[in-house]
């Protein structure tokens, strides 16, 4: 597997343990959200999400993305610079402790009338449940808030599939 510019694979010498994908997480008219993969680690899942935006949205998206945003989702601060912009939202629906946070996205693949972006996540624990509920949206693009289901292994099959890899 090649990974993109500003991708890069988590920082463990565990190979991990595919726990879901890939899939269509929402649609919208000119905008498609899709899951590449959901890798189980010891310290948590890592989640590479895909957005391609079509036409009118596709520069819509590209103006919201380059907007500098209200919070970083890094720090969780303030942004001083002005909100020009609001951001792809994936995050949890309802269980605070399956928060996804953004790790790195790639440099965008875009070309005129096409917007595409993959956005890496991390949780910084495995699930206690086979259900994770997620919540897509972007309504300044054109996609109206969903919320997603996926099942996962049991918590316990995902931790004996984790392959552990010398130091």
């Amino acid at each position: 597997m090649s990974w993109h510019i500003g991708m890069l694979p988590p920082e463990t010498p565990d190979l991990g343990a595919i726990a879901h994908g890939p899939t269509v997480l929402a649609r919208s008219p000119g905008l498609q959200v899709g899951l590449r993969t959901i890798i189980a680690y010891k310290g948590g899942l890592e989640i590479a999400v895909m957005v391609i935006a079509t036409g009118a949205h596709a520069d819509v998206a590209d103006r919201q993305y380059m907007a500098p945003a209200e919070i970083d989702p890094v720090t969780g601060r303030p942004n001083p610079h002005p909100v020009l912009g609001v951001a792809f939202r994936f995050s949890a629906a309802d269980d605070s402790t399956e928060q996804p946070f953004p790790r790195r996205s790639t440099a965008a693949r875009s070309k005129p009338g096409v917007f595409r972006r993959e956005f890496l996540y991390t949780t910084s624990e495995l699930p206690r449940s086979t259900l994770l509920r997620y919540l897509v949206a972007w309504p300044q693009v054109g996609l109206s808030a969903t919320t997603v289901e996926l099942t996962l292994p049991d918590p316990d099959d995902l931790r004996r599939h984790i392959i552990p890899m010398p130091n």
